[in-house]
């Protein structure tokens, strides 16, 4: 068998390779390598750079939160000035609605946060150790229609009793170390200025007193008659006793001050229990006025006895849509979503006040 012999000159092949072989040690493969070494480089260095975004966004605190001491300083030096109400409720959840109104006593960046119960509360030795949210708000620049709502959470501490007379029952916190601006309700809540409250009447639950508000709410004097028309006296729309501290959809918050024993024996409310409100608010932007009566329950009371007024803090339950053949109210009950009628009057206030005055998106 005849093998084939190559047609080119192995001298030759052996010279070409040599020769494309030194020049690619010497030159190509020294660029091809410093290419390599600096794409490595810039992988590496985009890594690090995209590294350090990632931990610096970790570090930076989350919109809304006031993180420097100094200022957490100042925003409870403030309200410890305005005599700010404090909302406690502890972390669980069964017991996220249940609130305890305190008032704001002293503070200490070392000892602490003292807040002052209620005369009625008797805090047990459970408390002690237990986390709790801490909901408060102070004015914005002085203001008392532009105010900013702070939230903090802590732990219980201790336990200072009082003697139930002079001296209320405390509570001391540690020291919060970041303040939050959030709303404890889901509802967007306002302090709309005195001149939008029309009328604000809150009585108890009775049988009496019903009767007599579904009169004057519903009192129409084309149908019922001039002489049908309810007295002052019966309608009770609080005869200036109750002024709107702020409002939601989902309730209220009230003061109130009663100044004869007559008044404080009538509008003896109790937490846990129902009451009837009364409401009526100037219409926004050239709208007609709004008019709600709401059946409603007590969620906290707190009395300062400094000031001789008593805060109210109330949940609405139900509405009054109308009257039925009987004369007996239509009642409208809410169960989580509250009243949208009264929620879209307060958006449409925040917008009216945040364009004339710019009030913060959380006041």
């Amino acid at each position: 068998m005849r093998i084939p012999v190559a047609a080119v000159d192995s001298t030759f092949l052996d010279t070409v390779l040599n020769a494309y072989g030194r020049q690619f040690t010497t030159g190509g493969l020294i660029i091809i390598a410093a290419t390599l070494a600096f794409a490595v480089v810039m992988i590496l260095l985009a890594l690090f750079q995209a590294h350090l975004r990632r931990e610096r966004r970790k570090q930076e605190p989350p919109v809304g939160w006031v993180t420097k001491r100094e200022d957490v300083v100042a925003i409870l030096g403030a309200a410890l000035h305005e005599r700010s109400k404090v909302d406690l409720s502890f972390l669980r959840l069964a017991e996220l609605r249940k609130s305890v109104s305190c008032s704001l006593v002293r503070f200490d960046e070392d000892r602490g946060v003292i807040l002052e119960l209620p005369a009625t509360v008797r805090p047990g030795e459970q408390w002690k150790g237990r986390g709790a949210d801490c909901y408060f708000r102070v004015p914005l620049d002085g203001g008392r229609d532009r105010r900013v709502f702070y939230f903090f959470r802590s732990e219980i501490t201790e336990i200072i009793p009082g003697d139930g007379k002079t001296v209320y029952p405390l509570l001391r916190l540690r020291f919060p170390d970041h303040l939050v601006l959030a709303q404890k309700r889901e509802f967007l809540r306002i302090a709309p200025p005195s001149a939008d409250v029309l009328s604000l009447g809150v009585v108890p639950d009775e049988p009496r007193n019903l009767r007599a508000c579904l009169r004057c709410f519903f009192y129409d004097p084309e149908v019922d008659g001039v002489d049908a028309a309810p007295s002052e006296d019966s309608c009770r729309d609080g005869d200036g006793l109750f002024r709107l501290a702020d409002v939601s959809g989902e309730g209220l918050k009230a003061e109130m001050r009663a100044t004869t024993k007559e008044e404080e024996e009538f509008y003896a409310f109790t937490v846990g229990k129902g009451c009837h409100v009364l409401l009526r608010l100037r219409g926004v932007a050239g709208r007609a006025d709004e008019r709600f009566f709401f059946q409603a329950v007590v969620r906290h009371m707190f009395h300062d006895p400094l000031v001789g007024a008593t805060e109210i803090g109330l949940q609405f339950t139900g509405v009054a849509k109308g009257l039925d053949e009987h004369g007996k109210a239509v009642w409208e009950v809410y169960k989580e979503r509250g009243c949208p009628e009264l929620e879209q009057w307060v958006v449409q206030k925040y917008l009216e006040m945040f364009r004339e005055k710019g009030v913060d998106p959380q006041a």
